[in-house]
């Protein structure tokens, strides 16, 4: 038999389950999510400051040099010393900071001559101006391309700048020529062509005043052109 309730717990059943109905289950639904703060962003670390270390100072760039009377300058050059005064190795060298360490250079001489006397060079860069006496002298290319060659294999591997040739008041021409195969062969070589020659040349002539005899340089000359080639030097050093 059901159990009679008194009016008094009729009240209270009804009281109990109004409040069961009338609260939410905590943490269910849509909108307790949507409610419910997002929790906080986790810090970001803060960049931390770097210092670059300091690159060290290169080393002096060392130059050697083959050539003729347009490198000896009125002496000949063979080992560290360049004492000609039309020579334009002390100025390369003192306009751009560059170290000079010997070579070869000797008046007269032409491809074939400097390639009987070239040895393995003591530096980074080998300088190579040979030609005049070339082109003086009527050889065939051919045979200066396959001189130049040899010279910079017998130099040893190095990185190899060869200068086109001074201008030539008897053979514009030919110097013209000659310097244009020479530029070419630099190219197919992977050397570096130089033409310093700017301030002195008037064409494939001397400017007037520059030149001695039409082949050679006063000393001014030389000072000048070594000046600039040195800068260009320092720069492949």
């Amino acid at each position: 038999m059901a159990e009679r309730l008194t009016p008094a717990r009729r009240v209270l059943a009804r009281t109990a389950a109004a409040v069961v109905l009338l609260t939410p289950v905590a943490g269910c639904g849509p909108e307790a999510d949507a409610a419910r703060p997002a929790p906080p962003a986790a810090p970001t670390a803060a960049p931390v400051a770097t210092t670059a270390a300091p690159e060290p100072e290169a080393a002096p760039s060392r130059f050697a040099v083959v050539g003729d009377s347009i490198t000896a300058g009125g002496a000949v050059i063979s080992g560290a010393r360049a004492d000609g005064p039309a020579s334009w190795v002390p100025a390369a060298a003192e306009a751009a900071g560059l170290a000079f360490t010997g070579g070869w250079a000797v008046p007269g001489a032409t491809t074939e001559d400097a390639l009987a006397a070239v040895v393995p060079a003591d530096a980074d860069l080998l300088v190579v101006m040979l030609g005049t006496n070339d082109v003086l002298r009527d050889r065939p290319w051919e045979e200066s391309a396959a001189d130049l060659t040899a010279i910079a294999a017998a130099a040893g591997e190095r990185p190899v700048a060869v200068v086109t040739i001074a201008p030539s008041d008897p053979r514009p021409d030919a110097r013209r020529a000659y310097n244009a195969a020479l530029a070419t062969l630099a190219l197919e070589r992977g050397w570096v062509l130089v033409d310093p020659w700017g301030d002195v040349a008037s064409g494939d002539r001397f400017v007037p005043g520059t030149t001695t005899d039409g082949t050679h340089l006063t000393d001014a000359a030389a000072q000048l052109v070594g000046a600039r080639l040195g800068e260009r030097l320092a720069v492949l050093g």
